[in-house]
């Protein structure tokens, strides 16, 4: 989105960030730990000192990549096309490299190590042992590394996979993943996004630590809190939305003894509240306590919806043990009845445009949040209630200030039905993007959303 110019699909005017990794490769520095939060539970950012190496031929391996000619500086969080004058339009192979200092993981803490999204086949190697691997350009990922990790100094080695558009090449160099096979958005119209483009980090957790936080609010003040912890329990069904679902709670490690009290009840010692667009917090109680059954809620009377006129947000808070978790959410409801749409439950018409979310300068990657807020402001002055963002799974910024501002999203996942033409494993492909959406909006980024008013399927 780019209300300041009429076209997005040019990429002059590149700026001296965009370009900085173009200069000649220099030698790779040692990541400081900057950890967010207290030194029980840190975030590291990765995203300085890495460097980056085109492999056109796609031969080389873990042990040859090292001594390998032709190492540039470069950039996380940024696709290499949009780094590189030269690599433009490069599809194929790529190899990224950083070190990285050990946090300090006593006590049992764990080392999860984090990408936001990679194009489009990642593997993730950690001091030359193999992390895992990944598939799919817009879903998040991670790995625990603690037990690849050593004292010291440790190298991150990534190769990624972004097959070309070429069916002649495709076909040839890596027939398992044809690029009409998978989801893509806007790259065959305008500028192909491969490699690392959104960012890296590496998060430390305590032993026992929240894997996953749902919430689930309705326009009468039903709130539902679902935690996810690394503890090993047993599934319970419980009413969240109308109708009952199964959900498995927790994962991991077997619970550990020390958990219940003489008589057996689990005593997980999870809090959670919401606090209100004022400052005012809200317990939120559990609703089988004893049983292990993480599933918390109340009802808060009078909620504040959300709208664009009044984006009213609340909080979520979930404490356990050594680790806390916090996101946003809001109360609304959007639905489609009578030829109409309503938004809590009045008609809302829909004054809306087209957003490509491509940019001139990072192509794929937005600039900045504040860029990002900038836009959607000057979106609203325009008049707008709705951006449609086009065959593209939304970065988390971008629905983060829709929330803020009072921006509805529409958005279509991206498609994989180039030239007609359509197979079981691109349907494989598009149904895990679609299936992927959900957890990423309600699970992986915490809280029920209220900006998002309609997802589709582009065909």
């Amino acid at each position: 989105m780019n209300l300041s110019s009429p076209h997005v699909e040019t990429t002059r005017g590149l700026s001296r960030r965009a370009r900085r990794g173009s200069s000649p490769a220099v030698a790779v520095v040692l990541f400081l730990l900057v950890a967010a939060g207290s030194a029980r539970a840190q975030t590291v950012k990765l995203e300085s000192g890495w460097e980056f190496l085109p492999d056109k031929t796609a031969s080389l391996t873990v042990g040859s990549a090292a001594g390998a000619e032709g190492w540039r500086a470069a950039r996380v969080g940024l696709s290499w096309n949009a780094q590189f004058e030269d690599l433009r339009d490069y599809m194929g192979v790529a190899w990224y490299r950083a070190r990285f200092a050990a946090p300090e993981l006593g006590g049992g803490r764990r080392a999860l190590l984090r990408f936001g999204a990679v194009d489009y086949f990642a593997e993730v190697y950690v001091n030359g042992k193999k992390a895992g691997e990944h598939e799919g350009g817009y879903m998040p990922f991670h790995f625990d590394v603690t037990d690849s990790l050593k004292p010291g100094a440790n190298e991150l080695l990534v190769r990624v996979t972004d097959p070309p558009m070429d069916e002649k090449e495709n076909l040839a160099r890596f027939p398992s993943m044809l690029y009409k096979e998978i989801p893509h958005g806007k790259q065959n119209w305008y500028v192909q996004t491969g490699g690392i483009w959104q960012p890296v980090w590496l998060e430390v957790k305590p032993r026992v630590y929240i894997s996953d936080v749902k919430v689930f609010s309705r326009v009468d003040g039903t709130v539902g809190v679902v935690v996810r912890s690394r503890i090993n329990m047993v599934p319970r069904t419980v009413t969240i939305e109308p109708g009952p679902k199964k959900i498995s709670f927790v994962e991991g490690e077997p619970a550990d003894p020390a958990l219940r009290n003489a008589a057996g009840a689990l005593q997980l010692g999870i809090e959670v509240r919401v606090i209100d667009p004022q400052g005012a917090s809200i317990t939120v109680p559990p609703a089988d306590p004893g049983t292990g059954n993480p599933y918390f809620t109340t009802k808060i009377p009078n909620p504040q919806l959300w709208s664009p006129d009044h984006p009213r947000l609340y909080t979520v808070e979930v404490k356990f043990g050594e680790d806390t978790y916090t996101d946003r959410f809001g109360f609304r409801s959007f639905e489609a009845r009578d030829g109409k749409f309503y938004l809590n439950g009045e008609p809302y018409y829909m004054l809306a445009a087209l957003d490509q979310d491509f940019y001139p300068e990072t192509i794929y990657t937005a600039p900045s949040e504040g860029y990002i807020r900038d836009q959607m402001l000057k979106a609203k002055r325009l008049g707008l209630n709705l951006l449609r963002c086009h065959i593209k799974v939304c970065e988390p910024s971008y629905l983060k200030i829709a929330d803020e501002v009072g921006m509805l999203v529409w958005y279509e996942i991206p498609s994989w039905n180039d030239f007609n033409h359509f197979s079981p494993k691109a349907a494989e492909r598009g149904e895990h993007v679609f299936r992927g959406l959900r957890p990423r909006e309600e699970s992986d980024r915490g809280a029920r959303h209220p900006r998002r008013g309609q997802q589709r399927v582009l065909r």
